[in-house]
């Protein structure tokens, strides 16, 4: 339910915010779900996942999509 609640939020915010600002939001999020595990090795692969700046994110999303 509560995941239901923030992205109806994300949504809500799409238009007034730049994609940066929902990326990050949502990466916060799962970074919050990160802390909830209890293996040390599972902690740290969750957040390795979920470390990437937005910028670092597009560069890795135009890389893939340009076949590069």
């Amino acid at each position: 339910m509560k995941n239901c609640l923030m992205l109806a939020g994300l949504l809500a915010l799409l238009p007034l915010a730049g994609c940066d600002v929902i990326y990050e939001a949502a990466q916060d999020q799962a970074q919050r779900d990160c802390s909830r595990l209890t293996d040390n090795v599972a902690y740290r692969d969750c957040m390795k996942r979920n470390s990437d700046s937005y910028d670092s994110y597009e560069k890795k999303r135009e890389k893939a999509k340009s076949g590069s």
